[in-house]
């Protein structure tokens, strides 16, 4: 047998070992959290409260799946189509057009048990990023891929493209104090199995340059999951969560500090306020069904549900309802 035959079983069989089960009924502990981007969120109270909808919905969803047996994987896919193609929020169909006028997606997604992860950015076609995203993951032997090359590997695998102008939706203008437009979609699950996942996607924002990719695609700065800590996906000031690996950060002062994912998160975003006021936000599960959210920016559209609570409570600012 060749190399490249040898090469391409082991990879073959890696990847059928390592895959999630579609369905898990080993415990009745399940837990998502998910979150529509940290900012200032200002804006007329019905459009806030229609993003707070769109999200309790799409928890609600994620919750019955997870009650259900649903694995990880299969819930943040779900969730996550689902945001991304609410125009109300930053992602898929609701992707802020860059200074040049048209919209560029970036996706990831991540699983605790081996890490395995996908990642695609500068998407300006994939109707559905966080689809690439884990189609990356499972269907090639790659992390990360990008432009063209993104494209046809969607191609190949039956993953839906649109016109670029499908993205482009009516936006009501940003309050002047609110300044630099921007947001991201994430989504972090404990299964019934026990597995830990996180998925993150990004439309970007509004002055961004053609080809500026953020902190979105970037295993262990916006997206990452490692069962022995924690799943973790970030919203924020996409420069300053790379150049700290923030979402990294989070798992490595919980693996080698043993702080709590409470005490980890809350750390990482205090230091990301000391170079140039990064603001942003975070949220995360652990394996034993611990949670966190928190963010530093004036709000952070998030929500929650879990085995004890499943009714998704949800908020901007200070209080989950």
């Amino acid at each position: 047998m060749s190399l490249a035959a040898v090469v391409g079983l082991s990879f073959a069989l890696a990847s059928h070992s390592s895959t999630s089960p579609s369905s898990c009924s080993g415990s009745d502990r399940w837990v998502i959290l998910a979150h529509g981007g940290a900012g200032a969120w200002q804006g007329p109270e019905h459009l806030l409260a229609r993003r707070r909808q769109v999200l309790r919905e799409a928890v609600a969803q994620g919750a019955r799946l997870l009650a259900d047996g649903t694995g990880a994987l299969d819930v943040i896919e779900t969730v996550i189509v689902r945001l991304e193609d609410a125009p109300e929020l930053n992602a898929g169909r609701g992707g802020i057009p860059n200074r040049e006028g048209f919209v560029e997606l970036d996706a990831a997604i991540m699983r605790g048990h081996d890490l395995a992860a996908g990642a695609a950015a500068g998407l300006r076609t994939i109707k559905n990023p966080i689809r690439l995203a884990r189609a990356i993951m499972e269907q090639s032997p790659h992390v990360f891929m990008v432009d063209r090359g993104a494209v046809a590997f969607a191609l190949e695998k039956g993953i839906e493209q649109v016109n670029p102008s499908w993205f482009l939706v009516p936006r009501p203008p940003p309050p002047a104090s609110e300044g630099k437009k921007s947001g991201t979609v994430g989504v972090t699950v404990l299964d019934r199995c026990g597995e830990i996942a996180a998925g993150t996607s990004t439309g970007g924002y509004d002055t961004k340059i053609p080809g500026r990719v953020g902190d979105v695609p970037v295993i262990g700065a916006g997206t990452y999951a490692n069962a022995k800590t924690a799943a973790i996906s970030a919203t924020g000031w996409g420069e300053y969560f790379i150049r700290y690996t923030a979402a990294h950060d989070v798992s490595a002062r919980m693996a080698y500090g043993g702080a709590s994912l409470d005490e980890a998160m809350k750390a990482v975003l205090r230091i990301l306020r000391e170079p140039e006021d990064a603001r942003g936000g975070m949220i995360g599960v652990t394996a034993d069904g611990k949670w966190a959210a928190h963010f530093t920016s004036m709000g952070m559209l998030r929500g929650v549900a879990t085995f004890k609570a499943p009714t998704p409570r949800v908020g901007i600012f200070a209080d989950l309802d």
